[in-house]
């Protein structure tokens, strides 16, 4: 059996346990008004904009130094797991030119969750991120349940004390 992280993922449980948890999970922050500072609020607000029914796509909501995000950018579509790493780098390109460098993403995948190598993407989407001056705070795999790839690691999370 091999110890590496991604030969393990299988056997996690996810964080929630259906999508509809995640509206209810809290009330969704306005944009411009509210900070996006905790894994609940940013649960609330994908769940709110993500698509119904659910459809292959990643989300990903630049935020700015007070943690609040000023838009919410869609990328439909993105059916390859390894899209995430090309958002991420696309959006970060793009916020790194402004005053939103830290970034929090969800990539909404029907009726699958987790994947062998999202442990690895999250790493490369957390390096794309950092190359533009930006930072991926988290990244929320939503199917069959959340799950969070940073977990996988064992890396700390990343929000704001």
């Amino acid at each position: 059996m091999s110890h590496h992280p991604s030969a393990h993922i299988r056997r996690l449980r996810p964080r929630l346990p259906t999508s509809k948890s995640i509206v209810a999970a809290g009330s969704a922050p306005r944009a411009g008004r509210d900070p996006i500072d905790n894994e609940l609020t940013a649960l609330s607000l994908f769940g709110t904009a993500m698509s119904s029914p659910m459809r292959a796509e990643t989300i990903v909501v630049p935020l700015d130094q007070r943690s609040i995000g000023q838009a919410i950018v869609y990328v439909d579509g993105t059916v390859e797991d390894e899209a995430i790493v090309r958002v991420i780098e696309m959006v970060a390109l793009a916020q790194g030119l402004h005053d939103h460098h830290r970034l929090i993403a969800a990539t909404v995948r029907p009726g699958r969750g987790l994947e062998v190598g999202d442990d690895q993407r999250w790493m490369e989407a957390s390096w794309a991120a950092e190359r533009y001056g930006c930072q991926l705070i988290e990244w929320f795999v939503i199917g069959n349940g959340v799950w969070l790839p940073r977990e996988v690691l064992g890396e700390c999370q990343r929000w704001p004390a």
